[in-house]
């Protein structure tokens, strides 16, 4: 199939775009997740009716200097798959099976690492119960509160429930709790309106929206109902059925999931672990494969660089092919292995871009003083990527490079940050994992706890505007 003929995002589709999916609101640090129920099918028609003028799009009008214009608040929806069935919503072709099965399911959860203390029975928040999650952010606070009021006050009416809530806050270092710069690497998605900067990944739209064409030259799967159904024609004709409409064309699935960080934990291993504060320094980069700053140690091996005129612009392959600069284990080259993987830099990229994730994440709870010993203050990040095939992207990072002992020829290392390593209440609490950095003399970091645990989850589908249209009837 010919380039000139695959199916790109064009400016006229963003206004069917939630804006959650393109931008993810760096001017907006203040946010609140509702996570509802749902009552009667009717009710939740005329609710989602009623909000659906305040959700905000991808669409952005210029304003008087001919720049566009950002949102001064934005407002998102997403549904579990119980929440989409309150809507009586008939499909002719349906969801994806991890959507449907959702994200607790048993054998899922084994495949996740979601074990121990990072079981779902420890969850704060889980999709069973939920049917829906909207997201709230702000510049401020007040702000957040003011418009979250705004819409709360009608849940009674339409007998809608607060299963849970989470508040995040995005701090103006972009600092995650363990001290590293957060959210760099993200990937470009081809034909929108954000510029791509250096050698930021530009990828196909297929990979991150349904309906159009994904890094394979594929069309991705999609959920569909019988034409007849869409009385308003509110949704597009499938291109390979025009008896049937696409549902899912300008949406995405949308994966929560709230990372308990333990800093103190991970300060008390680097301490006991390391000879000096200026090796401790020096490790705990090894371990996410960036200096607090966000510099690739690949291009400053030697310290931190906080002028570093674009932190994405690097490769491994060119000058650390075996990981002295970098290890072959760190976070950021499991997470995103670039030109590392088998069979060349060029295929590797090609691999690595369909299994890219385009994260949405903010942190939660109050920043860590400092020390080694726990305040017992609940903190972390609440994580949330787009991506328009959970299996192949989501399940697959996670399984396959985050948690596999044997990523990249190691032997029995897995993602010193957010693997799942060492875990007490794991029924494997007899398996340790390690950390390797390789160099003369080669150093290797035994029993890796946990720093990161899971405490809630969920697998959410980010409807179109015209779909969310549809549901409201």
């Amino acid at each position: 199939m010919a380039t000139e003929i695959f199916k790109k995002l064009t400016p006229g589709e963003l206004k069917n775009i939630q804006g959650i999916i393109i931008s993810g609101y760096g001017h907006l640090p203040n946010a609140e997740y509702q996570f509802l129920s749902l009552g009667d099918g009717m009710l939740a028609k005329n609710w989602l009716a009623a909000i659906l003028p305040k959700i905000t799009t991808s669409q952005r009008p210029e304003s008087e200097n001919g720049k566009k214009k950002k949102p001064g608040c934005a407002l998102n929806i997403a549904f579990t798959y119980a929440g989409i069935q309150k809507f009586g919503t008939i499909l002719q072709s349906g969801f994806s099976q991890e959507f449907t099965e959702g994200i607790t399911e048993p054998h899922r959860t084994r495949r996740l690492g979601d074990d121990g203390g990072s079981a779902p029975e420890f969850w704060d928040i889980k999709e069973n119960g939920i049917d829906v999650l909207l997201m709230i952010q702000a510049p401020n606070p007040a702000e957040r509160d003011d418009f979250s009021k705004s819409i709360k006050d009608d849940y009674a009416r339409f007998g809608i429930t607060m299963a849970a809530t989470a508040f995040g806050n995005q701090p103006e270092n972009k600092k995650e709790h363990f001290g590293f710069t957060d959210s760099i690497s993200q990937p470009f998605i081809e034909n929108s309106p954000a510029t791509p900067k250096g050698t930021q990944s530009c990828v196909r739209a297929g990979e991150f929206i349904l309906g159009y064409h994904n890094e394979y030259g594929l069309l991705p799967a999609t959920p569909t109902i019988n034409g007849a159904d869409d009385k308003n024609n509110y949704l597009p004709p499938l291109s390979t059925d025009t008896r049937l409409r696409d549902f899912g064309c300008n949406g995405s699935y949308f994966v929560f999931r709230k990372l308990y960080q333990d800093v103190a934990g991970f300060n008390h291993y680097l301490d006991t672990h390391t000879k000096s504060a200026e090796h401790k320094a020096v490790v705990a980069a090894k371990f996410v494969g960036r200096w607090p700053s966000g510099t690739p140690l690949v291009v400053s091996p030697g310290g931190d660089i906080a002028e570093t005129y674009d932190k994405n612009n690097f490769f491994f392959m060119n000058n650390d092919a075996k990981g002295l600069s970098c290890p072959i284990a760190s976070h950021i080259r499991r997470s995103n292995p670039r030109d590392s993987l088998a069979g060349g830099p060029e295929q590797s990229i090609k691999t690595a871009n369909r299994h890219r994730l385009l994260r949405r994440g903010i942190q939660y709870g109050p920043q860590f003083a400092s020390g080694n010993t726990d305040d017992g203050q609940d903190r972390g990040i609440l994580f949330f990527c787009v991506n328009a095939d959970i299996k192949r992207q989501f399940e697959f990072v996670q399984q396959t490079w985050i948690n596999n002992p044997k990523f990249g020829d190691m032997y029995n290392d897995r993602d010193p940050i957010t693997g799942n390593n060492f875990d007490p209440k794991s029924d494997n609490d007899g398996k340790e994992y390690n950390m390797t950095i390789p160099g003369c003399p080669r150093e290797k970091f035994t029993d890796i706890p946990r720093f990161v645990t899971v405490k809630g989850g969920g697998y959410f589908f980010l409807p179109s505007i015209p779909a969310l249209k549809y549901l409201a009837g």
